[in-house]
């Protein structure tokens, strides 16, 4: 017969996070660049989100989810206030709307693009190279193409360590 009072059991998987640089890819900057002219500057909002969802499945820690969200709903909104702005509210409530929608996404932008900035420091550290660095002031005008060329740079330092 079971005793009813015993606590019950369950048994919880709990995801184990294997924070290693090497999920992410090699990317000539270049290349990036090139894209981000084909693509008239949205190649750089794509590099970020699927950095930042390879970042979230590897640590526990990762990017907040509701930033991401701002940063991406704001930035339609600045893009689409023309639409908006002619058809649906007055020419004033526009203007208001995008001054607004840009300012919102230049910040929630930076706050993501920091946070990638300082996720990819840590776990660089974290692997051994004690002096791995991202320049904020490099991070800040250079954005995903400063991250790029430091996620490549750490790949280097690791093939010249293995050597």
């Amino acid at each position: 017969m079971t005793d009813i009072y015993k606590t019950p059991s369950s048994s919880v998987n709990i995801p184990d996070f294997i924070e290693d640089l090497n999920a992410f890819k090699r990317v000539s900057v270049w290349r990036m660049v090139f894209l981000t002219i084909v693509t008239l500057g949205v190649y750089p909002i794509y590099w970020m989100y699927t950095r930042t969802q390879i970042l979230n499945s590897i640590t526990s820690q990762g990017i907040s989810s509701s930033v991401i969200r701002i940063a991406l709903v704001s930035g339609g909104v600045y893009l689409l206030s023309p639409i908006l702005g002619q058809y649906l509210v007055g020419h004033q409530f526009a203007a208001a709307m995008k001054l607004f929608a840009v300012a919102s996404y230049i910040v929630f932008t930076l706050i993501w693009l920091f946070g990638l900035r300082a996720e990819i420091t840590r776990i660089a550290r974290n692997q051994g190279q004690s002096d791995f660095h991202a320049n904020g002031v490099l991070t800040y005008f250079f954005q995903m193409l400063y991250l790029q060329y430091k996620i490549n740079q750490f790949f280097d330092r690791q093939e010249n360590h293995d050597r």
